[in-house]
């Protein structure tokens, strides 16, 4: 029976993915942009972060000295159970990127949305929150060639859009990078915290001192 059932899911997840990709919002990409725009974004992340996958397990060797994490509730709780934990999250995680976007505003902010194809049960998760968005780029994991990950591009969200994606990354679903035209920092929010690389060594140093009792008791975070 055991071939009727795989063959039944994948029908599903067929379905699924054709209902997404009609209303714009399957998590692959047919085409990605091939605009200046796009040229210039992934200029910056080759120059800045090199051929690494938009993933903080990949950046944070490539930004040592950099990267810093914060935990995004108290004793390091994972998930948010009432409104008072999810406001605490959202605390934490704007007051940190107000920081890193130095008087910018919201406008100035990238998201890039890290989705994935449509043999994923997560196809489409992260493109929900940036309903605006562009098809950037297409990495590939080489030790996962067979599940490329696709990420969309949105420039400048409101406060709610914000908030709507920050507890959608405190929730796990989606997978998440904020940053700046430039790429020169990155902000990465998951179920539990936040990944940073900063600017400069200085400015993970100055991070670290102003939120330490964000950061994790291990020595994860150095």
């Amino acid at each position: 029976m055991a071939p009727i059932r795989d063959a039944a899911a994948s029908a599903r997840r067929g379905l699924r993915w054709r209902v997404l990709r009609l209303r714009g919002l399957a998590g692959d990409s047919g085409r990605p942009d091939r605009s200046e725009r796009a040229l210039r974004l992934t200029e910056a992340w080759d120059r800045e972060w090199g051929g690494n996958l938009p993933f903080p397990w990949d950046l944070r060797d490539e930004g040592r000295g950099r990267w810093v994490r914060f935990h995004s509730l108290p004793q390091g709780k994972r998930y948010a159970e009432t409104e008072d934990e999810y406001a605490e999250i959202l605390r934490r995680h704007c007051t940190v990127i107000e920081e890193l976007l130095d008087g910018a505003d919201l406008a100035a902010l990238v998201v890039i949305a890290v989705d994935w194809g449509r043999r994923d049960l997560a196809t489409g998760l992260a493109r929900r929150q940036v309903p605006n968005a562009w098809a950037w780029r297409r990495f590939v994991d080489e030790d996962d060639t067979t599940a490329p990950m696709y990420c969309w591009v949105q420039e400048g969200l409101t406060p709610d859009e914000l908030d709507a994606l920050l507890r959608a990354a405190a929730d796990y679903q989606g997978r998440f990078v904020l940053t700046a035209k430039s790429l020169a920092w990155l902000y990465c929010p998951y179920d539990g915290g936040a990944d940073v690389c900063a600017r400069s060594t200085e400015q993970r140093a100055s991070l670290a001192a102003r939120h330490a009792p964000w950061l994790p008791d291990d020595d994860s975070a150095t």
